[in-house]
Formats: C-alpha cells, sequence, structure tokens
C-alpha cells in the first residue's frame, strides 16, 4: 500500500497475481463495476462488515479473493473472498481472510 493514497497498492502487491483498479493487469479481463457489486450483494445482515461502506480496490487473478479499503475508516484494509453466489450469503461468507492496516496487508502478503 501507499501511504500517500489509501486506495492504492504499491506495485509489489499489485504483481501478477494481482490486478489493481487504478492500474489494471493487461491479463484481466473482469468487469471490476461487477466485482465491486457482487461484494455489496454477498454482504448479508449478520456479517461483520454489513452496513460497512467497503471499496474494492484490487482483485487476484485466478482466484476469488478481493482487497478492499474502508471508506470510513481511512488506512483499514481487508482480504475478502467472494463466492460469486449473486445473492446474500450466510454464514461468515463471504469470508474475511485478513482485516487490518496497510503494513499488515504486506505482511499478509509476505511482502517486506
Amino acid at each position: 500500500m501507499t501511504s500517500n493514497d489509501e486506495t492504492k497498492l504499491d506495485p509489489a502487491a499489485g504483481s501478477d497475481w494481482w490486478c489493481t483498479f487504478d492500474d489494471p493487469s493487461r491479463a484481466c479481463d473482469t468487469d471490476h463495476a461487477r466485482i465491486q457489486a457482487e461484494l455489496e450483494i454477498e454482504i448479508h445482515p449478520d456479517h461483520p462488515f454489513y452496513r460497512r461502506n467497503l471499496k474494492v480496490i484490487a482483485h487476484a487473478l485466478g482466484c476469488d479473493d478481493v482487497i478492499c479499503t474502508h471508506v470510513d475508516e481511512p488506512g483499514r484494509y481487508s482480504v475478502l473472498h467472494l463466492t460469486w453466489g449473486g445473492r446474500p450469503e450466510i454464514g461468515t461468507c463471504p469470508t474475511i481472510d485478513f482485516d487490518g492496516d496497510r503494513h499488515g496487508v504486506a505482511k499478509y502478503f509476505d511482502y517486506p
């Protein structure tokens, strides 16, 4: 993550495995608006992030993970795994694989 713009990822996080929304990968043919819409559909009333303002800033290429920033909590990021069910999920889905600050995101992805 860059410290000057909380919604951007460092080049390492935007590597071959990730497509950032502000600088899409040439390998990506995904509709980024659809990813944001799916996140908003899947978050249900019992989910910890229900009624939170999440903005997807990157998605993994080859799996359903997304990196989100918490718009109302600058400096907070989460990695969620979408199900692509096209409906509100139940239980802990979409799963929260990481929740913390930009340094924690780097550590989560094992970046120095």
